[in-house]
């Protein structure tokens, strides 16, 4: 996720703490921005619909606004 805003070598860390920093650390990109967000079904099989609303949540209280890029939908 680091690297789909970010580009190549972007980081947001590897745990929920880590991604909320580096929203707010003042790099990157600068919200609000949309992220376009592909495969967002299969992260959500995976990591279940809980934990996936509170990403979003992240995101939304940092004026990320999330699409869903899947194409099935």
């Amino acid at each position: 996720m680091g690297e789909a805003i970010n580009g190549p070598g972007g980081y947001f860390g590897n745990c929920l703490d880590a991604l909320a920093d580096c929203l707010h650390g003042g790099f990157g990109a600068t919200p609000p921005f949309t992220l376009v967000w592909l495969g967002r079904k299969a992260v959500e099989a995976k990591v279940g619909t809980s934990f996936l609303e509170t990403i979003l949540g992240l995101f939304a209280a940092r004026s990320i606004k999330v699409v869903d890029g899947d194409e099935d939908d």
